[in-house]
């Protein structure tokens, strides 16, 4: 390739890029994608399909919802956060937390199971100054 080609491939592309800066916003103008200006995206639910639904709770941590084909409420629901520490809560049909996944103030990984009925814990295990794995089952 010549010197007279690289300079004419490199003052296309500027060109293009200068050209695509400017044509771009305003075609987001004329066909608006419907999720980009909302707070829950959803995709899937057409006739026997499931659905994933990605949405902010009102604590701002983020969460995902999955719902299986044909079902009439979510099958389970995903959140992960660090108000509380650094975790990811996997919830059961109704609501209430099934399993948790954490870091604690130590950095210790610690997994928590939930009584899907009522969201208390039942037990969790974590790991001691050794690295050995504590579990501590709920009363």
């Amino acid at each position: 390739m010549t010197t007279l080609q690289k300079i004419s491939v490199v003052a296309v592309a500027y060109v293009l890029s200068l050209a695509s800066a400017w044509v771009i916003p305003p075609i987001g103008r004329l066909a608006p994608i419907p999720w980009s200006a909302g707070s829950e995206l959803t995709v899937g639910g057409a006739h026997g399909e499931g659905t994933i639904r990605l949405s902010t709770r009102s604590d701002g941590v983020p969460r995902v919802t999955l719902t299986a084909p044909g079902a009439g409420r979510p099958s389970i629901s995903m959140a992960a956060g660090d108000k509380d520490g650094s975790h990811v809560r996997l919830f059961a049909p109704n609501g209430q937390p099934g399993i948790s996944l954490e870091v604690d103030s130590d950095q210790r990984p610690r997994i928590v199971v939930h009584d899907p009925g009522d969201g208390r814990v039942r037990w969790s295990v974590t790991m001691d100054d050794q690295g050995r794995p504590v579990v501590v089952e709920a009363p």
